[in-house]
């Protein structure tokens, strides 16, 4: 599947949560930009809501039109 959104995930842990603990959520890809499908993105979406409700996408940047990537804008 090709790459749809690339999402950056906060810190998912609980303060007292060990590494192995299952409410730390995706240590290794804390901070750092993680492609993914739109598939993907929802199965990730839904394991975040499930250990931590109500979490927030804080930025959307939406998809550049034609004249804008050509001008060196993504």
């Amino acid at each position: 599947m090709p790459m749809e959104v690339i999402v950056t995930f906060g810190v998912l842990n609980d303060s007292g949560a060990g590494y192995q603990d299952r409410r730390t959520l995706w240590r290794d890809s804390w901070h750092l930009p993680v492609p993914m499908c739109g598939a993907c993105w929802e199965s990730a979406r839904k394991v975040a809501v499930k250990y931590w409700p109500g979490p927030v996408v804080i930025e959307a940047a939406q998809r550049a039109s034609p004249a804008e990537s050509s001008e060196g804008r993504a």
